[in-house]
């Protein structure tokens, strides 16, 4: 949710560097974390060597409208 709001906002310059490598691990499984960061910090380095930002697609068309006739679309204060 947070990177596809980063993704959607044209003022972010939004740097995602993915770490697949562990996967496979519990989000509570804290063993492998020292093999975690220095994957990620390895990925991270390689990354800065050359950084690509995300550049976000042509916008949409815009869907049609979902809403009952009289009802107001609630957009979160984050979002406006």
């Amino acid at each position: 949710e947070d990177i596809d709001r980063a993704k959607a906002d044209t003022g972010v310059d939004l740097h995602h560097i993915t770490v697949n490598a562990f996967e496979h691990v519990s989000f509570l499984d804290f063993s492998k974390s020292r093999e975690m960061v220095k994957v990620g910090y390895e990925k991270a380095k390689a990354y800065l060597v050359a950084p690509a930002p995300f550049v976000p697609e042509a916008a949409a068309a815009p869907a049609p409208s979902t809403l009952l006739p009289g009802a107001t679309q609630y957009i979160p204060p984050y979002l406006r």
